[in-house]
């Protein structure tokens, strides 16, 4: 077998007298000294006369020498930043590699190489990230500036002023303090990096995502305020012990009120088991999930007469006036229901139903105004708007409200001898509060007070006293709307 090696860009055949040489750094291996691992992409072998060469196939290259390859650290900031006028005075710095990359130089050539330790494979080419090609779609920075890095975070340098700052000055509308826009470079996805509390999110701290009502921001405020009622919260008597709950999908909400209704409020908030039947694993979050899913699906399901749709749209619910007639233990469904939502507030999971805003401020104990009527009844917020806004004396109103009850109108007073009390401009501003009244409060007031019991049971209603109605249904439902791009 001949055996070659390579001179620049030739090849010479080498004599059996040739390969008895043995190099420097294979007597130093031989004496015991330890050697470095080979690169990517290369491999040692043996000739017949026992030399070791060093094959790379890709590069399709064979040598006596061991290769090997330095890793370049990362840069680092400057402790001062020492400017003659604008624009750097040090070399500009090498900016980060993706995930899973690291640079090697060729011992030889001095060629800087990149390392992909995800695939295994070397490349001449410097890899891309994501986060470049993010500030390169931002234009060239304002003169005076420069952009260098700090443990892979961006920061930018005003020569002028001598001054650093973690803000793009190509963005308009900057992060808030201590936020970081980076790249998941796995998918491309953009994700924010609060360095103050030293977490990650998805979601663009500087928007208003908006709910089925007005918008709440993820703020600090909330965090904290949340953090305070946990920190609150009645605390089991012991960290092992477990709430078990076995239901069939088929029968998720029977089974489920057998289940909660029959258990004391010091083993719901015990650590949540759930398991169905006839599907063996173990609850580390996910079945109870799903749990909680499934079941306020068919919890608040109109057709079981309990929950109704409001009038705005499909989507929001509402308790059902007439529910009593569909079911003749509606109240303790209602107990039932408030009782889901206390579990799932004190577990961590949420209820996949919003619920109309002025629900949440009943909740609370606060009062419901006529703004509240446009985002469930929009029709009736006009009239009852015209009516404030008009001389409504013309109309012949009476303090009687009129509903639809299985196909027969039903008239209701208002107040004591309604319909003997006229409404006239003096007393219009009565007769809405009244009306607002029977239309959220009178009509459901025992199933409400059934479903504020329920939730008590577990959760004591003055721990959400630190939560507004926007806030609480964000603590019990999550967000109304998604946005893709989150996605």
């Amino acid at each position: 077998v001949q055996t070659y090696r390579q001179l620049q860009n030739e090849w010479e055949a080498l004599d059996a007298d040739e390969l008895t040489e043995q190099p420097e750094e294979e007597e130093a291996a031989a004496a015991g000294e330890e050697e470095a691992p080979l690169p990517e992409g290369w491999e040692e072998t043996t000739t017949f006369g026992g030399d070791r060469v060093y094959v790379n196939r890709e590069l399709r290259r064979q040598q006596s020498e061991r290769p090997v390859f330095e890793l370049l650290s990362e840069p680092q900031r400057p402790s001062s930043i020492q400017t003659d006028g604008p624009g750097p005075s040090a070399p500009e710095p090498e900016s980060p590699l993706p995930a899973g990359w690291a640079r090697g130089k060729d011992q030889n050539t001095g060629r800087t190489f990149y390392i992909d330790h995800n695939s295994r494979t070397t490349s001449w080419e410097k890899p891309k990230t994501r986060t470049d090609g993010l500030y390169a779609a931002l234009g060239p920075l304002p003169d005076g500036w420069e952009m260098r890095y700090k443990n892979g975070r961006p920061f930018f340098i005003q020569h002028r002023t001598k001054t650093t700052t973690w803000h793009d000055p190509r963005q308009e509308n900057p992060l808030p303090d201590g936020w970081e826009m980076r790249i998941n470079h796995a998918d491309g996805r953009v994700f924010y990096v609060d360095h103050t509390t030293k977490s990650t999110q998805w979601e663009d701290p500087r928007l208003h995502k908006e709910s089925s009502g007005p918008a709440i921001q993820y703020s600090r405020d909330y965090k904290m305020k949340y953090e305070n009622f946990r920190a609150n919260l009645p605390q089991p008597s012991s960290n092992t012990a477990k709430c078990e709950v076995r239901v069939s999908r088929n029968d998720i909400l029977a089974n489920s009120f057998d289940s909660i209704m029959s258990k004391t409020s010091s083993d719901l908030i015990k650590r949540l088991w759930v398991v169905f039947d006839g599907e063996p694993g173990l609850d580390y979050g996910g079945v109870a999930r799903e749990w909680f899913y499934s079941l306020s699906k068919e919890m608040f399901n109109p057709y079981y007469g309990l929950w109704e749709y409001s009038a705005i749209d499909n989507y929001t619910i509402q308790i059902n006036p007439n529910s009593g007639m569909c079911n003749p233990e509606h109240l303790r469904y209602f107990e039932f229901s408030g009782r889901i939502c206390a579990m799932a507030v004190y577990h961590g999971k949420l209820i996949d139903g919003f619920f109309i805003r002025p629900f949440y401020k009943m909740i609370l104990g606060k009062q419901i105004v006529l703004e509240d009527m446009a985002e469930v009844d929009i029709e009736t917020y006009n009239s009852l708007q015209w009516v404030m806004d008009n001389d409504p004396e013309d109309l012949f109103l009476t303090f009687c409200a009129q509903e639809s009850r299985f196909g027969e109108v039903i008239e209701t007073p208002l107040v004591a001898g309604g319909e003997n009390i006229e409404v006239t401009n003096f007393n219009k501003v009565g007769y809405v509060n009244a009306y607002i009244q029977w239309k959220f409060v009178n009509r459901i007031e025992e199933q409400i007070k059934a479903f504020k019991k329920g939730f008590a049971y577990i959760i004591p209603l003055s721990k959400l006293a630190v939560f507004d109605e926007n806030e609480l249904e964000y603590l019990i439902c999550g967000i109304a709307q998604i946005d893709v791009e989150d996605w």
